[in-house]
């Protein structure tokens, strides 16, 4: 998901009009999520819900 993320951010900045990105989470079931990254396309991610509370950084 952060990849694809990282894709969306990137492909928005080369873009040579307006962009928005809109990205929701909701529970789909016990300890899950469902992350939609929406800018025009649609990318559905569902994931466990025990993630690190902190950010992940890339080096």
């Amino acid at each position: 998901m952060w990849l694809k993320l990282e894709d969306v951010v990137e492909d928005l900045l080369r873009h040579s009009g307006f962009g928005e990105i809109r990205i929701s989470m909701r529970w789909v079931s016990r300890g899950r999520k469902e992350v939609i990254i929406s800018y025009g396309k649609e990318f559905r991610f569902v994931l466990d819900a025990a993630l690190p509370a902190e950010p992940v950084s890339n080096p």
